[in-house]
């Protein structure tokens, strides 16, 4: 990664305002549901440790046996994400500088995977049961 600020590549997905009309669909998943004709009857969020990080939530054997499928599982998410970034020509480095080459993208893609092995990640879930009214 060409960056000669932090090694973590942060991302989060703030909550839905007028100032922030872009949000994390989780946030606006509710709504959407009740606009179709849903009653959310049960909805909670969870944190997805992944990595090192499988050891603050889980005991060390599963945790040694979890994390590299939950190392794996954000790195197909970010692959695929990046792919359609950067297909739009809207694929940025952390420093904001525009990944123009598939070889930079795949290096990029290279750090997020070697990061998440050795420092860990956290991803936040929602899991939403709604009925039809």
């Amino acid at each position: 990664m060409a960056s000669s600020q932090s090694e973590h590549i942060p991302a989060a997905f703030p909550r839905l305002t007028d100032q922030n009309p872009c949000s994390s669909l989780t946030y606006r998943f509710p709504e959407l549901l009740g606009a179709a004709g849903f009653e959310v009857r049960y909805a909670k969020r969870a944190i997805a440790p992944a990595g090192p990080h499988c050891r603050s939530l889980l005991s060390e054997s599963d945790a040694a046996e979890l994390g590299e499928f939950t190392v794996e599982n954000l790195v197909f998410i970010f692959r695929h994400l990046a792919a359609a970034l950067f297909a739009k020509g809207r694929l940025r480095n952390p420093d904001g500088t525009l990944v123009e080459t598939e070889e930079a993208r795949d290096s990029m893609m290279a750090d997020v995977a070697e990061g998440l092995r050795r420092e860990g990640g956290v991803s936040i879930g929602r899991c939403l049961i709604a009925k039809k009214v």
